[in-house]
């Protein structure tokens, strides 16, 4: 993922591509005045919120939308992505159930 911004910081435009090169080339085509370029790939957005996790207490509200907003924010919009969001709810719904489910009942 890449993103071109303003002088200001606005974001000029967002694009998404097999390899950084890709991206850097799709970005300066499309915003050539771009004042900055910044280009991340999925392995960098999960390994922050991996270290976001571990210094996190399980108490966090924060946490409870993150995995959520990380995959909407990391990856394409497309059906993959759709699933990937349906089943980490059905996660949380069995995690819940879990909770709730006492011993020897």
């Amino acid at each position: 993922m890449g993103q071109a911004f303003d002088k200001s910081g606005a974001i000029l435009g967002e694009i998404y591509a097999n390899t950084k090169h890709e991206v850097f080339d799709k970005l300066i085509n499309l915003h050539p005045d771009a004042h900055e370029i910044r280009i991340r790939t999925v392995d960098d957005e999960f390994g922050e919120a991996e270290k976001r996790l571990a210094g996190a207490t399980t108490k966090d509200p924060r946490l409870d939308r993150m995995l959520a907003d990380l995959i909407v924010s990391t990856l394409p919009s497309n059906q993959e992505r759709t699933v990937a969001l349906r089943k980490l709810l059905e996660a949380k719904d069995c995690a819940v159930r879990a909770q709730l489910e006492r011993p020897g009942g």
